[in-house]
């Protein structure tokens, strides 16, 4: 749960998330491996996708494409449940950091124009924009997310005005005085503030705003009529409703002002509209052929070490498959886009609930690899010796703030990153573990001496982070102890950890659980008389009594952030 809003690329290190804050070598396919019948592909692709969207639900529109060839152009659920309205294929959707794309091709415009240069100081552009640090971040780390600015997103002073219609000035103030979380160009780490501040640098370049310099210089010219700026006001036909989940149960998506979002999440479009996309960029439109060479090339950081992004796209690889992406996730909006270049293969999934039942990126990929010949499926289980097992358990570093724990409980090996899920790996080789039914893989590396060091983790959206052990040890495991149900009842009831995300305690017999607004139900197992930690996700309660032992707040401890939730009944 780290409460922050999910216009951002997902990571397995910060995704699917008791959000309560809570983005490979081998032989490439050839056209002979995809099967021969247009029909039998496309009811395949069909027979993917429908189950995650009951009729009755909100649903998604996708898109999957081979070339020319349009394979499967559906929708499924529901657009507006208020009203009964069935998903149409040309409706539109909030597209969430998908925008950024479009951001970087803007910028990239005006490089061609020798209007901006990749090197430039960004305050040169944005000079209220003066981090304490006196680093230089060029706009081609913006682009990258390596020149450490500090994700507004993430920012208490910005989650208590997310429903405003902020200035530029307003959404500054939230970042612009804290330090650069690293020296740039020396990691990689997903930052909205980035893209805001390109946005802001397109805007004093060209000489207008951000949404008429797209449409004007983008979308009009590529006729995509149906791509344009979200703002909430506007009448937009075909707009689809959001929606919140619990389990089965819908709600309105939390309110957003979409002025915040702007360049890194702002825009809405349809499976057409980004149709029209793919062709513009497959066909060398808008761009100089070197300036989108730049776009899909993985950034480097200064030891030399690649990256899994370039601007505005995820860069990874599956089966021997070059894969481009980018997934999008705003109040009531999960969505996808990714490319297959060399083999021609298009797919969009955009999704009006959050979190969707499928995780819009995966489901991507598995429509996309079924196309490629190289269908998501897992592999065999082997068995591994303990003893091997053993050399696998551990902490290992994401960066600096961040861990992934490698756990072993007799013969159930798990991963759990900060603030994240708790998965269980199953073997496929001595140094190879999946999650199953995911596209998730993990590979352990050794140095020559044999000892592991790191591991691979392939993400649902193909792209490849390195994780590196540390010396650190693994964090034992807390006692549980038994508490009485009268004490369990006076921790019942609602607790608001942010305007609309509430965190509703509920107990069943002598257990005590926790829901948090459109997020899964997680057992809660008690440390002590008022402190709980959850198993499935990394993350701790403590709640403090008021009145005859009632509780009147808890704090959630997770991700290394505390965030208290006062009772609402």
């Amino acid at each position: 749960m780290n409460g922050k809003i999910p216009w951002s690329c997902s990571r397995l290190a910060r995704r699917a998330v008791l959000t309560i804050i809570f983005a490979i070598a081998g032989t490439r396919a050839s056209a002979e491996t995809i099967p021969p019948s247009v029909s039998d592909l496309t009811a395949q692709l069909d027979a993917l996708a429908a189950p995650y969207f009951p009729a009755n639900q909100p649903g998604a529109a996708i898109l999957v494409r081979k070339g020319e060839q349009v394979l499967l152009r559906k929708a499924y659920g529901m657009a507006q449940l208020e009203l009964g309205v069935a998903m149409r294929p040309e409706m539109i959707f909030r597209l969430g950091s998908i925008t950024k794309q479009f951001t970087a091709a803007a910028v990239m415009m005006l490089v061609d124009e020798d209007k901006v240069s990749l090197q430039d100081d960004v305050r040169k552009f944005v000079p209220e924009y003066s981090p304490p640090n006196t680093a230089v971040v060029t706009i081609e780390e913006l682009l990258t997310h390596t020149g450490g600015v500090p994700n507004y997103t993430e920012q208490p002073t910005f989650h208590r005005r997310r429903r405003e219609d902020l200035t530029h000035r307003e959404v500054l103030e939230t970042f612009k005085d804290l330090p650069l979380e690293y020296s740039p160009g020396t990691r990689w780490r997903y930052s909205n503030s980035d893209y805001y501040l390109l946005g802001m640098v397109i805007e004093k370049v060209a000489g207008m705003d951000f949404p008429t310099f797209l449409a004007e210089r983008l979308t009009k010219p590529l006729g995509m009529s149906h791509t344009g700026y979200g703002a909430v006001e506007r009448i937009i036909p075909g707009r689809v409703a959001g929606y919140d989940r619990n389990g089965d149960v819908f709600s309105n998506a939390a309110l957003l002002s979409m002025s915040p979002p702007f360049a890194a999440g702002g825009l809405v479009s349809s499976i057409d509209d980004l149709a029209l996309w793919d062709s513009a960029i497959a066909n060398g439109k808008l761009l100089k052929k070197v300036s989108w060479e730049r776009v899909f090339t993985p950034a480097r950081l200064r030891d030399g070490t690649a990256t899994h992004y370039g601007f505005g796209w995820s860069i990874g690889a599956w089966e021997g498959h070059r894969v481009v992406s980018h997934g999008g996730g705003i109040p009531g909006f999960s969505t996808a886009i990714m490319r297959f270049p060399e083999d021609e293969i298009l797919v969009v999934v955009l999704c009006n609930a959050l979190p969707a039942k499928t995780d819009a990126s995966g489901l991507a990929l598995k429509l996309a690899a079924t196309v490629a010949g190289r269908p998501i499926a897992d592999p065999p289980v082997v068995a591994v010796a303990p003893a091997i097992l053993d050399r696998y358990v551990g902490v290992y570093a994401i960066d600096d703030k961040l861990r992934a724990v490698v756990r072993r409980d007799g013969a159930r090996m798990t991963v759990q990153q900060t603030g994240g899920p708790l998965l269980a790996l199953q073997a496929r080789s001595e140094s190879g573990f999946f999650v199953k039914g995911t596209p998730l893989r993990f590979e352990f590396l050794r140095d020559r001496a044999g000892r592991v060091t790191a591991f691979d983790a392939t993400q649902p959206n193909a792209t490849t982070e390195h994780r590196i052990r540390t010396d650190e040890p693994v964090p034992g495991r807390p006692a549980i102890i038994s508490i009485d149900a009268k004490v369990l009842e006076k921790y019942v009831g609602a607790y608001e950890l942010r305007p609309g995300f509430v965190a509703t305690i509920t107990r069943d017999g002598a257990g005590l659980y926790i829901q948090a607004t459109g997020q899964e139900r997680f057992e809660m197992f008690p440390t002590a008389a008022n402190k709980f930690f959850l198993e499935a996700v990394e993350a701790q309660i403590t709640f403090h009594p008021g009145t005859a032992g009632v509780a009147d707040s808890l704090v959630l401890h997770q991700g290394g952030r505390d965030v208290t939730g006062k009772r609402l009944r």
